[in-house]
């Protein structure tokens, strides 16, 4: 909750906030009644974002990263279904898979 709390301020103070999708975030910025986007790949990017995964694990081999990739790799599908539930959400299409393409994706469904 005070993660929820913390971004909620930020974005007050004019920052452009991206968070966890966890469903625990997700519900606490719900119960906090704050406007969010839920921003996440279709899931036909699931090879790019495996490949995109093992890179960051390979540059930085956390466990953070290690258990990101093996939650990518064992629940895509799953995780990208359950996102897809959410009111507000921008999927990202392979298409639009870079960094330019993204921040004009948020701008045009007002994200920022």
């Amino acid at each position: 909750m005070t993660y929820a709390k913390i971004a909620i301020d930020l974005d007050k103070q004019g920052y452009n906030v991206f968070l966890s999708s966890h469903k625990e975030v997700r519900e606490a910025l719900k119960s906090l009644k704050a406007k969010f986007y839920c921003v996440f790949p279709c899931l036909e990017l699931k090879s790019e974002w495996i490949y995109r995964l093992t890179d960051r694990f390979l540059n930085d081999n956390s466990e953070k990263n290690k258990k990101s990739l093996i939650r990518c790799i064992t629940s895509y599908y799953e995780d990208i279904s359950d996102l897809m539930q959410e009111e507000n959400t921008i999927i990202i299409e392979k298409s639009q898979y870079d960094s330019y393409k993204l921040k004009e994706l948020c701008k045009l469904n007002q994200c920022s």
